[in-house]
């Protein structure tokens, strides 16, 4: 994703609504490659609901 598709990304985003304020928010980060089929905390967190932000 460009820069400039990033920002607009943001700008276009609606208020939060009481449902997705007290949703999860999880952080995944891929240190040493992008394996999905055993990642624990990937897992927990799909369990959960969470709305999930991956990082590499």
């Amino acid at each position: 994703m460009s820069f400039l598709s990033f920002r607009g990304f943001w700008r276009n985003q609606t208020e939060p609504t009481s449902a997705t304020v007290n949703q999860k928010l999880i952080v995944i980060w891929y240190r040493n490659d992008l394996r999905i089929h055993d990642h624990e905390p990937l897992y927990q967190a799909v369990q959960e609901k969470a709305q999930i932000i991956p990082l590499y």
